[in-house]
């Protein structure tokens, strides 16, 4: 896929590296199109796409307060820019 300009000039000069350097074997943080957040990303190899987590909130008695999380999945090339995760020792 390639980068509009104006998305390719949002990440220049800081930390986020390009989608083709993006490790298949450890979780990272990454921002998929269509998803405005960065989110907790992996590779799964079954579905030979990126899965990532997203917030989601129901409504439970007329107010939304139920929220959670959900997986979802993106194609390779929806992955925009991604930055590792500290391993926690």
């Amino acid at each position: 896929m390639t980068l509009p300009k104006q998305i390719k000039a949002a990440f220049e000069n800081t930390p986020w590296l390009i989608p083709e350097l993006a490790p298949k074997d450890k979780c990272f943080i990454g921002v998929f199109n269509g998803y405005p957040y960065p989110a907790q990303a992996h590779w799964n190899e079954q579905s030979q796409q990126w899965a990532y987590v997203v917030i989601q909130c129901d409504m439970v008695n007329g107010e939304w307060n139920d929220y959670y999380f959900q997986n979802m999945y993106a194609d390779k090339e929806e992955l925009i820019a991604w930055i590792p995760m500290e391993e926690l020792k």
